[in-house]
């Protein structure tokens, strides 16, 4: 059994590391709760309702997906135990390495 705990890493220094590594990133939220993408490019990773104005918390992630052209997939686990910032850029840069090219 696993116990939930309130971790949060700061969206302003999430958002200083990405533009530092190339990525753009936007903040949405109204009434039906808040999305934040992260682009490159043709790629584009959707966290769902796990970021707010101040920070990220993966236990409030409910889905994130990744996508690429027209392929897509989902990401979520990768996003869940995301606690640190060297983790949650881990899972941006690994989720972002998938192209979907046959080999």
């Amino acid at each position: 059994m696993s116990v939930a705990t309130d971790t949060a890493v700061s969206i302003d220094t999430i958002e200083e590391k990405l533009s530092e590594l190339g990525y753009e990133t936007e903040y949405h939220g109204d009434d039906d709760g808040t999305y934040f993408t992260i682009t490159t490019g043709d790629k584009e990773i959707i966290l769902f309702d796990a970021v707010s104005g101040e920070s990220f918390r993966p236990e409030h992630l409910s889905s994130a997906s990744y996508s690429f052209g027209m392929m897509g997939k989902d990401v979520t686990r990768s996003f869940e135990d995301a606690d640190t910032l060297d983790a949650f850029l881990y899972a941006v840069q690994d989720a972002m390495a998938a192209d979907f090219m046959p080999r």
